[in-house]
């Protein structure tokens, strides 16, 4: 009688730690799937990063900044006229 007892306790605390340690292993592989997309999402915000760093390293030099200004905002000083040039429908 006690053998069979201690035999169905045993077996009750082999599953309850079976259980445990799935759940546990449940728990790693969502941690490692996150921690995937957190690396890939911080390795483009550093390209991202880089990026914008060397663009303000450009646009601190006066004369790339007065260019950026004209090829983006078409921007012009007083008195300059400015002529846009449209490709043909072919080219």
């Amino acid at each position: 009688m006690w053998k069979i007892a201690i035999t169905v306790l045993l077996a009750a605390l082999i599953f309850a730690a079976g259980f445990e340690l799935y759940g546990i292993y449940q728990a790693y592989v969502g941690v490692k799937n996150n921690y995937g997309e957190l690396k890939t999402k911080a390795e483009a915000l550093r390209e991202e990063n880089e990026k914008l760093e060397a663009e303000v390293s450009y646009l601190s030099i006066p004369e790339n900044l007065l260019k950026a200004l004209r090829e983006r905002f078409n921007y012009k000083f007083p008195g300059e006229k400015s002529i846009i040039v449209v490709p043909k429908q072919g080219e």
